[in-house]
């Protein structure tokens, strides 16, 4: 007589390989992961940092104009030489970034018709903007990484100054 199928001891042997092998290799899995997202907020950052820096460079080079143009785009530059948003609202928030970073993750305005889509959200304008990482999540600035961006001197903070997020990857 011919045995088609597995016995229920060599089933049971596979189901615990599989287990502890998902034990193992899923902590790895999650740490690459949150790895990556680092990676990608510091990458961001410091592209947002050397943009910002070169708009400054750019505006010196230029003998200080109020506007200059770089690819295409229009930057506006505050009084001290660091690009400003063209508007003093949430949208120019966005378009500063979009302008800035012109290969980066897409930027939105707060409020957005579809915030849950939008990789990052500007709000503020005029003295400050700030950025949220919003990976499609509602906006909740204390657990979500976020940088603050100054295009003009505020209280006792020199224009060009740029805060994160506690914990953000620099």
């Amino acid at each position: 007589m011919q045995k088609n199928g597995f016995t229920l001891i060599e089933l049971i042997v596979v189901i615990a390989l599989l287990s502890i092998l998902s034990a193992v290799a899923l902590p790895r899995f999650i740490e690459a992961r949150e790895s990556a997202q680092n990676g990608t907020l510091s990458a961001t950052l410091g592209a947002f940092k050397t943009s910002t820096l070169l708009g400054h460079n750019l505006w010196l080079a230029k003998d200080q104009p109020a506007s200059a143009a770089i690819d295409g785009t229009t930057l506006q530059f505050s009084t001290e030489g660091w690009p400003m948003p063209p508007t003093p609202d949430n949208q120019g928030c966005a378009d500063l970034w979009n302008s800035l970073l012109l290969s980066s993750p897409p930027m939105e305005a707060t409020p957005a018709a579809d915030i849950a889509s939008a990789s990052w959200l500007g709000i503020g304008g005029g003295t400050a903007c700030i950025f949220i990482n919003n990976a499609g999540q509602t906006p909740d600035l204390p657990s979500q990484p976020y940088l603050v961006y100054l295009p003009s001197n505020s209280g006792s903070f020199e224009a060009g100054a740029i805060f994160t997020s506690p914990g953000y990857a620099e």
